[in-house]
């Protein structure tokens, strides 16, 4: 099989992958050796077309029909999209955004500084908005002309120009929202390369070439390549690979081993290494007993085998990392170290120094889904090892979800995150930022992490916001307040006919189908 290896820099980190090639027949239509269709499948339905109303994971599908204010390229600096420039002021307290002109939505209304402003007020303002507490250092925005617009903040946010590239950043129509009123929400009118068609919940959504899209590619080609690009909603990876497999469609993601090694033998697809993975990591509860104990916490972590339990379930593929930040991410710190990695005598010591010489009894919920299931197996098998007799309970998602989410009655809560590059400062804020965070299930409550954590999002230069997020990451390893695992990568598999491609800046790894080219066979 030939193969061709690419090295790549995304958000200032050095990355690799792999490209096999091949060929394989098609019999959709083409035009000028360009596939005329696109088909890329995402296991992920959106919750809605507006944007303001979902989440990061939905990037793919919006991409089709919207674009964001700013992006990351590919050095990991922000570089503007319907803003062409923009500007932070000395004090950190302003940023000014400097609007490219001449451009359209799909209504035929003008792209400007009052459609800024009423998308940026209207993702503070709304009740259900995804994005109210992510704006919270917003003050006000202000029309300074046609094309400028200034956003006037409470204080220095390191993380704010990080928000404008996720789908609050993704700017839509004013006057199609006002019009549609909540069915909005069931179409999609925005600035981007493609017009919205069809949206068939639970099966796919459909948009044809925005003829007049102001993009052009790098030849001054321009964009999107395809007369159409569909998203198809499949949720059994089996099926979406002999999708792929037989031609039905272009692009998949897949994060199953099975998978990966399929299409290392197959010379008509190739692996693109999309710097996304789910990470697979446990909440101590610290809020009770035993967890309320930190020398149990650090047992329980010296006692976890994780570099065997990632090759057990992700053979070659998975990785061990400090925590769920991607690589990849700016606040990635390759230098943090756990105290209690796998060390099954400091294990049996440190249940001795917490009274617990003959070890304890515990618990760890699990949602019935896998590899969640067998990861939870093989903690079990290496905690009893030192005397920790674990038992597992497997829950259906509800009551999982009961128990974990709504209730916080576990001891040991076993979870999944997905994780890439440009998640990386909104997983360290929501699990470590407070107490009542919405993603910490470890229930910790240290002060210390908490103002670390607030100081570097209120620090307007990255180095040093860094600095500050890296101490925290590390205060909450020495602290054991969790049981962090290993990353389960995800990677691309499409049609070696794909030639051209362009990441989404929300997901690092995610395409952007505007910049797809697919050749005809």
């Amino acid at each position: 099989m030939k193969r061709l290896t690419v090295v790549i820099v995304l958000l200032g980190l050095a990355t690799s992958f792999a490209c096999a090639g091949g060929n394989r027949e098609t019999e959709i239509s083409v035009t000028g050796g360009i596939k005329d269709q696109i088909v890329y499948v995402s296991d992920q339905e959106p919750k809605s077309m507006d944007p303001i109303y979902t989440e990061g994971y939905a990037t793919l599908v919006l991409s089709l029909f919207y674009d964001p204010l700013l992006k990351v390229d590919q050095s990991g600096e922000f570089q503007g999209v319907l803003a062409d420039s923009f500007n932070v002021s000395a004090d950190g307290r302003t940023i000014t955004l400097n609007l490219r002109q001449g451009i359209r939505f799909h209504d035929g209304t003008d792209f400007n500084a009052e459609a800024v402003k009423w998308n940026l007020d209207r993702a503070r303002a709304e009740e259900k908005s995804q994005y109210v507490g992510d704006l919270e250092s917003i003050t006000g925005v202000t029309v300074v002309d046609e094309y400028t617009v200034d956003i006037d903040l409470s204080m220095p946010d390191s993380t704010l120009l990080d928000q404008l590239i996720q789908p609050v950043g993704y700017m839509v129509s004013p006057t199609a929202a006002v019009e549609y009123g909540d069915d909005f929400q069931l179409r999609a009118v925005g600035t981007g390369p493609y017009l919205f068609e069809e949206w068939s919940g639970g099966n796919r959504v459909v948009g044809v070439r925005n003829e007049d899209y102001w993009r052009s590619d790098a030849s001054g080609e321009r964009l999107p390549y395809s007369n159409t690009a569909i998203v198809r909603f499949i949720t059994e990876p089996s099926i979406a690979m002999i999708e792929l497999q037989s031609g039905n469609v272009d692009i998949i993601r897949s994060s199953l081993i099975a998978d990966f090694n399929a299409a290392d033998a197959n010379p008509d697809i190739q692996i693109i290494d999309s710097g996304l993975g789910t990470y697979q990591y446990c909440g101590l509860n610290n809020l009770i007993e035993p967890f309320n104990n930190e020398k149990l916490r650090q047992a329980v972590n010296a006692a976890i085998d994780r570099e065997t339990i990632a090759r057990v379930i992700s053979e070659k593929y998975g990785q061990v990392t400090p925590n769920f930040v991607s690589p990849l991410s700016w606040v990635f710190d390759p230098d943090l170290e756990d105290p209690y990695s796998y060390d099954p005598d400091l294990a049996r010591s440190l249940l001795a120094q917490a009274g617990y010489p003959d070890g304890f009894d515990t618990s760890i919920s699990i949602i019935r889904r896998d590899p969640d299931v067998e990861v939870g197996q093989l903690m079990q098998a290496q905690l009893a090892e030192v005397g920790i007799n674990a038992e597992v309970q497997i829950l259906e998602r509800q009551a999982y979800i009961d128990a974990v989410v709504a209730n916080r009655t576990y001891e040991i809560a076993a979870m999944r995150v997905f994780t890439s590059g440009n998640r990386g400062v909104f997983l360290v804020e929501r699990h470590f930022g407070a107490t009542e965070g919405p993603m910490n299930f470890a229930r910790f409550t240290d002060q210390e992490v908490f103002d670390l954590i607030a100081e570097a999002k209120a620090t307007k230069e990255r180095q040093e916001a860094f600095k500050l997020y890296a101490q925290a990451q590390q205060l909450v390893l020495d602290h054991a307040y969790w049981n962090f695992l290993f990353l389960r990568p995800t990677y691309i598999l499409a049609t070696d006919n794909l030639v051209e491609y362009d990441y989404t800046s929300v997901n690092g790894g995610e395409l952007s189908l505007g910049d797809v080219k697919i050749l005809a066979d």
